[in-house]
């Protein structure tokens, strides 16, 4: 038996050594291409995008296509670091769901700013601090995150991607019994996606909504009688003791980032746009938008309103196409003779 396993180990081996030696190769021809562009541009999102589709779709091994994945993104982010590092800012501190969600998305290896707000985060990417700015746009339980959507309608950046994160909030704490926990630091959303458990199980203890759900475990890694509601990452960041896992009311909760860039992305395929419109203050002049989506045969994913100063109301919508490809760009142009205002903000690869 022995025998058998050490043979099985060398044959691993030597596939590690495989592995190193196209890595190599392939390190190679990141410096080629560096060499060869005339671009400065490290950061290629389309490219990007098609690289993990081609490996998922001849994904033959016995892994899971989202462990393929997940490795590629590491190769093609250990890539993109030969030439230069991408910069990624983030709701942090370090250890929130934007913070493993930016990872998921564009890989451990980028050069990641942990900002204190959203807006930060934006205002760094538009003043070229950053390259990337990572967004929470919805969640599946509490819906669309308004502060947002109210950061698109001010910035002139682009959507130039999303990824969707699986959502496991944990309770993290130094109190070894629950009785002697007070206080709950979350984000809202958090606080709102843990609503039901947190009454089951600790109805003594106070919520206090904050900026973060890293920001909450730094808070409660100080403050004896303290818990918060975040991530398994953020447990180990800050040494506390993750007292239940998995303690959001729905099984399915997910939240949906996307990614801000001053850069634009071509067309691949398989692509979202998005869009904020004004419509007239006329009875059925939402309705008229909508009939003209539907005129294209073009299907919504999002439709969010927003009330406006002036008491009229704009619309984020989310619908499946690219706005260069013909019949989007001829539904567009329809819109926009309907719309008091519309405004697109990217057209991006949908998230694998």
């Amino acid at each position: 038996m022995n025998n058998k396993i050490d043979d099985i180990r060398n044959r691993i081996d030597k596939v590690d050594n495989l592995i190193l030696d196209l890595l190599a190769e392939r390190s190679k021809l990141v410096i080629d291409m560096k060499k060869a562009k005339q671009s400065s541009k490290i950061f290629r999102p389309v490219r990007e995008i098609e690289i993990l589709r081609r490996v998922t779709s001849q994904n033959k091994t016995e892994f899971s296509d989202d462990a393929i994945r997940a490795i590629f993104t590491e190769i093609v982010s250990a890539g993109r670091n030969i030439q230069k590092p991408l910069r990624v800012a983030y709701l942090g501190p370090v250890g929130s769901f934007s913070h493993d969600a930016a990872i998921k998305m564009l890989g451990s290896q980028s050069d990641f700013s942990a900002c204190d707000s959203l807006s930060a985060a934006v205002r760094h990417t538009e003043m070229d601090i950053a390259d990337v700015a990572l967004l929470p746009i919805e969640n599946s339980s509490e819906g669309s995150v308004i502060e947002s959507l109210k950061l698109l309608r001010q910035t002139s950046l682009n959507i130039i991607g999303e990824v969707d994160l699986p959502i496991v909030h944990c309770l993290l704490s130094n109190s070894e019994d629950k009785q002697y926990i007070k206080k709950v630091y979350a984000h809202s959303q958090a606080l709102g996606q843990c609503r039901e458990w947190l009454k089951k199980h600790l109805p003594q203890a106070l919520a206090v909504p904050v900026k973060s759900n890293s920001e909450a475990a730094m808070l409660a890694s100080k403050e004896p009688g303290a818990a918060a509601i975040a991530s398994e990452r953020a447990s180990m960041i800050y040494k506390l003791n993750i007292y239940a896992k998995a303690i959001q009311d729905t099984t399915n909760n997910h939240t949906r980032f996307i990614a801000l860039s001053k850069v634009t992305t071509g067309p691949t395929g398989n692509d979202k746009t998005s869009i904020i419109c004004l419509t007239e203050d006329n009875p059925g002049s939402l309705h008229e938008v909508l009939g003209i989506f539907r005129k294209y045969g073009i299907n919504l994913t999002c439709l969010v309103s927003h009330p406006e100063p002036n008491g009229s109301y704009s619309f984020y919508i989310d619908f499946i196409g690219h706005k260069d490809e013909p019949v989007t760009a001829k539904m567009l142009d329809e819109l926009a003779h309907v719309a008091r205002n519309c405004e697109i903000i990217g057209s991006y690869p949908r998230s694998i």
